[in-house]
């Protein structure tokens, strides 16, 4: 387009005057200033090295314009000193600028060929470049200047290829480089390149005297490239923000949808695609409201929360429990948090979607748990509480092996009751980071032998037989951690086992000790084996029950040997009993 205008413009004659010129620079300084203060956040916000060449090239180039729409604009100033000062000032000006954008592909190009990005000197440059301007602006203002105008050759201003070479130069590195096609902001530096190139090289140079046809074109050509810099930085700007808000939209956990007030799906993320086990074009075009479930009868959002403004006054969201239907019609409770957004052109409703599956047996779990806890507290109360009252008249005592009788139920209760508190202790202990280790060497055979003894008297009355099958050695560990770890698996396996046997294990490793527990219980089925070892889990409530305990005993054992920088494992299969496995790593 300029080369054409070029063409269609020779030989036309127009005439500006030093007024008009003072005003074209005084807007191309303020577009510079602009620019250039611009491309500085940029670079500070992303720190990219193109953007910081960018902001200086063009903060340079916009005081020297200011400098010289200043000076020119003085009245002392002789015509001939005003012709010469604009004409070296305008080279001065364009030349910093087009030094600075190649230097900004430079830059790229020297990245390209280092494994990470280089540093930049901002003091260095900054100084340099500061010295450089104050430099040329003395130069323009206090030392004589040269002749600009050569009519006698083929281009009357010859210098003014100087700085098109450079522009040159950086329009071809940047077209090589590549990212104008697709970055929004190279796209229109490249536009801007194009148009300073033409302005230097077709019209600057051909002007034959100051406020020409061609003069003014090459200014008005500089000010729209200027311009052209300006909407890419304000376009990057925009699709950066867009960028970012999409990537936090695509990365959280929440489904969104996005509707109209039709229901029309307009847009999702990642996770609605997940959670409904749909693919995008399943949903998106669609109608939202096939995507839910009332849980008191009805297929309907609309019923829920109504689309229409009525409801929506003095109301910015609503937040709603639902069921959603996944693609294999499973049905799931989730929560949705609903938006109303106004736009010219209509509503547009944002919906934040949970799968609250895991909130609700959580839910589920601990109020089985707090049931359960409430009974196991109750049970030894109401035992020695029942108790007492027999033992505190002492004229209607009962006989001494009576008394004898009711002390150990009252001892059983008693020890029942400390072992419970002991468990919620404990597991309040591991889950706040307060319960610690103190590792001694300890022998193998020494702990598994004292746990025997302590478990020895109930494993008869089951009439069961423990088995100890240890490999004696040192292992490292908190006494009375690993006894407690091997108390709640032995004492497990005698719970849930009528008959049999239970077997203790130990094998000794270069790396620390194997410990193992097999009984020949009633087992664990298999789809819960994942599962034992959680916090607030019970396998079998009735059983757990039938049996007495909490289901925090298989928690705590696990996180004791985590915390011995162990693992555990569980095989079972049902009637055929369970097996435990657990490591403690030599760490000393």
């Amino acid at each position: 387009m300029p080369v054409l205008a070029y063409w269609m413009l020779a030989g036309i004659t127009w005439q500006g005057d030093v007024y008009g010129h003072t005003i074209m620079e005084a807007l191309a300084s303020l577009s510079a200033l602009i620019v250039g203060s611009m491309a500085m956040v940029r670079y500070y916000a992303r720190r990219e090295s193109m953007f910081f060449y960018v902001g200086l090239g063009f903060l340079c180039a916009g005081l020297i314009d200011g400098y010289q729409a200043f000076i020119t604009s003085m009245p002392n100033y002789t015509p001939e000193n005003i012709s010469l000062l604009v004409g070296w000032s305008w080279i001065v000006s364009r030349q910093f600028l087009a030094l600075f954008l190649l230097a900004s592909w430079f830059t790229w190009l020297r990245d390209e060929h280092r494994s990470a990005p280089g540093r930049i000197s901002e003091k260095t440059l900054f100084s340099v470049s500061i010295g450089l301007m104050a430099t040329s602006i003395l130069v323009l203002t206090l030392v004589p200047l040269l002749r600009v105008y050569f009519p006698d050759l083929p281009f009357s201003r010859p210098e003014e290829l100087v700085p098109a070479l450079f522009m040159l130069l950086a329009v071809i590195g940047y077209i090589y480089k590549g990212n104008w096609r697709f970055d929004v902001f190279e796209h229109w530096l490249v536009i801007a390149l194009i148009l300073g190139f033409m302005g230097q090289s077709l019209f600057m140079a051909s002007s034959t005297g100051n406020y020409d046809l061609c003069f003014g074109i090459a200014h008005m050509l500089k000010t729209l490239s200027y311009i052209a810099v300006l909407i890419g930085l304000i376009l990057s700007m925009e699709v950066d923000s867009a960028a970012r808000l999409r990537a936090v939209v695509d990365n959280i956990g929440d489904g969104i949808i996005t509707f109209d007030r039709k229901g029309v799906v307009q847009s999702i993320n990642p996770a609605v695609r997940k959670i409904f086990g749909r693919l995008e074009s399943e949903l998106v075009g669609y109608e939202v409201h096939g995507l839910f479930v009332d849980p008191r009868g009805g297929q309907s959002l609309e019923k829920l929360v109504p689309l229409n403004s009525r409801a929506w006054r003095n109301k910015t969201n609503h937040v709603v429990e639902l069921e959603g239907t996944k693609f294999n019609g499973d049905i799931f409770p989730l929560e949705l948090a609903l938006t109303r957004l106004e736009y010219a052109s209509g509503p547009l409703f944002v919906a934040a979607i949970r799968d609250i599956t895991e909130r609700r047996e959580m839910d589920r779990v601990k109020r089985e748990f707090i049931s359960t806890v409430s009974h196991e507290l109750r049970t030894p109360l109401t035992v020695i509480l029942g108790y007492l009252p027999l033992l505190a008249d002492k004229e209607a005592m009962p006989e001494a092996d009576v008394v004898a009788r009711l002390a150990k139920n009252m001892k059983h209760s008693g020890e029942h009751l400390l072992a419970l508190v002991s468990d919620l202790l404990d597991i309040s202990r591991i889950e706040s980071g307060r319960l610690n280790l103190h590792r001694v060497p300890l022998s193998v055979k020494a702990i598994v032998e004292s746990v025997v003894g302590i478990l020895d008297e109930q494993a008869v009355e089951k009439g069961l037989k423990l088995v100890v099958n240890v490999e004696d050695g040192i292992v490292h560990g908190d006494e009375t951690r690993l006894r407690q770890i091997l108390i709640n698996l032995v004492g497990n396996a005698i719970k849930f086992t009528d008959e049999g046997e239970v077997t203790i294990g130990s094998t000794i490793k270069p790396l620390g000790v194997i410990f193992t527990v097999k009984d020949t219980g009633i087992g664990v089925p298999y789809d819960q084996l994942d599962t034992i070892f959680n916090r607030f889990r019970q396998v079998d409530g009735s059983q757990t029950r039938k049996e007495g305990g909490t289901g925090l005993g298989l928690a705590i054992t696990r996180s004791l040997v985590e915390l011995h920088g162990g693992s555990i494992l569980a095989t079972s299969s049902m009637g055929n009993g369970t097996k435990f496995v657990f490591d403690i790593p030599d760490m000393a």
